[in-house]
């Protein structure tokens, strides 16, 4: 059996290294993209996860944006839930770019800046893929959540890497940066293993054209085939807390 005490300094160390490149390597790619990352945000995509934020986190008062980016959806959860609303970022290039209302603060999403049980809604949108260890952003979420409180989250489906590196390589979508696409399977056992448990997980579209107006119909489409989205799409509820 291979043990953390079997493993040579020099390999763990240079896991850790390989680590802190990743992540200067994605700040760096953020801070570019930072300036005009708004303006040039798909904006199907993000009405897609506006509305399929308000299905699953009307109920919720205290929500929480982890990697908020420039905010955009932070401000319409707070507009259309009139939730209190807070948002994370480790890019503070990202957060400068924002308009976000309410608490935003610079912070990794490994180490949330908040307290056990802070919020009962958490919402992640296309974070994980950029993440080394997924999981323990998951179980940082999991920590912040009440029991039974709601996570909403998306990220680029594996299944589909083809196709998104296609889009990316024509400009049809914003360049990813450092990531590494998971597997619903991945997902869903990463989700169960930080003790959420998973409601729903299925793939929505994405279209790089016809803005908000395609959001709708592309939901119908979604109903008629099942598997045609590029994008992850996860509701799971906080598992229950022992006492």
């Amino acid at each position: 059996m291979v043990t953390a005490a079997s493993v040579p300094a020099r390999s763990k160390n240079a896991g850790k290294l390989n680590q802190a490149r990743r992540e200067a390597r994605t700040a760096a790619h953020y801070a570019q993209l930072a300036a005009d990352y708004a303006a040039r945000a798909n904006a199907h995509a993000n009405e897609r996860y506006r509305l399929e934020c308000l299905d699953w986190l009307t109920p919720c008062r205290r929500i929480l944006d982890v990697g908020c980016g420039t905010t955009n959806l932070l401000v319409a959860l707070q507009r259309d839930l009139r939730a209190a609303v807070c948002g994370v970022d480790a890019s503070s290039a990202m957060l400068a770019g924002g308009s976000g209302r309410g608490y935003v603060a610079a912070a990794r999403a490994e180490q949330l800046p908040f307290g056990d049980h802070a919020f009962d809604g958490v919402v992640s949108i296309n974070l994980l893929e950029h993440i080394a260890e997924p999981g323990r952003v998951l179980r940082e979420i999991a920590r912040v959540l009440q029991s039974g409180g709601r996570l909403a989250l998306a990220t680029p489906a594996a299944e589909w890497s083809g196709l998104l590196d296609w889009a990316e390589r024509f400009r049809l979508k914003l360049p990813e940066g450092p990531y590494r696409f998971l597997t619903q399977a991945e997902l869903i056992e990463s989700a169960r293993r930080a003790g959420l448990s998973p409601v729903m997980c299925r793939r929505i579209l994405s279209m790089p054209i016809g803005g908000k107006r395609w959001a709708r119909p592309a939901r119908d489409l979604e109903r008629g085939i099942p598997s045609v989205g590029s994008i992850h799409w996860l509701t799971a509820e906080r598992s229950a807390i022992a006492e």
